[in-house]
């Protein structure tokens, strides 16, 4: 009994020398954990920088690609000079169906919410009145006698 309870010499130094042990391995294990913690956190750090610059390269390339598509649609029209009459008065006639068809999306989107916005204060109206005689007829219960309160 007196072994385990480390009373003689030999196990007190044996205690001892655990609980010395146990100490340094706890400082070695909060270590790497906090060298862990580390690397994890610069892994991230280092990931965002990298989705960032890929963003910013994905940008530029768009922004590339359409100020080319733009120099094609440049030249595309210039060679409209080369083309023969019957082209020219062709694309025209398609240009002119374009602005007519646009005109007429533009005045249809116009309708469509000026509609909208007439419906939208038509329900509104009809609510507000719904709620006008709602209340009117509360006061007429609630103040039968001294019903001050003329109907709309």
């Amino acid at each position: 009994m007196d072994i385990l309870l480390g009373s003689d010499s030999v196990g007190g130094a044996l205690v001892e020398s655990l609980g010395a042990n146990f100490t340094m391995i706890a400082i070695i294990f909060c270590a790497c954990f906090i060298l862990v913690l580390v690397i994890l956190a610069y892994r991230s750090i280092k990931t965002a920088n990298n989705e960032l610059r890929l963003k910013e390269i994905q940008a530029d390339a768009r922004h590339i690609e359409e100020a080319s598509k733009g120099i094609i649609r440049s030249d595309l029209r210039r060679s409209r000079v080369v083309m023969k009459d019957k082209e020219r008065r062709y694309l025209r006639g398609i240009e002119k169906d374009n602005n007519v068809l646009s005109r007429r999306v533009l005045f249809l989107m116009n309708e469509v919410e000026e509609k909208s916005h007439r419906l939208e204060l038509g329900s509104n109206e009809v609510f507000l009145s719904r709620k006008l005689d709602t209340i009117q007829n509360q006061e007429r219960k609630v103040f039968r006698d001294s019903y001050r309160f003329q109907k709309r």
